[in-house]
């Protein structure tokens, strides 16, 4: 990426308009083409407006989320020493649910 800045710099454009100019010669396009492609997709993504964090891994997936908040109910539960089956009743899920989650963590 700072070569891609550097050398947008040195041309006096932003990185992105060189990287739009770029494709659109390599794909027989038009920049405006380019463009407009692109807001067709953001748009199509609910992206257009938002603000996407570099690090993604800052936000669980939210099933991998639901995982984890049932994984921690099923420790506290198995502490004071409730068997797969009073903890899977407790939870509403299946002893192999259970099971497979206590595997998780050992």
């Amino acid at each position: 990426m700072q070569a891609i800045d550097d050398l947008a710099k040195a041309l006096g454009v932003e990185p992105m308009t060189l990287l739009a100019i770029t494709y659109a010669a390599e794909h027989e396009t038009s920049p405006r083409e380019v463009l407009s492609r692109l807001e067709a997709d953001l748009s199509k993504l609910n992206l257009f407006d938002d603000r996407i964090p570099l690090d993604a891994t800052a936000q669980a997936h939210p099933v991998a989320a639901e995982a984890g908040t049932l994984r921690s109910q099923i420790q506290e539960l198995k502490a004071p020493g409730l068997t797969q089956a009073e903890i899977a009743r407790r939870l509403g899920v299946s002893e192999a649910t259970v099971s497979r989650h206590l595997r998780k963590v050992e």
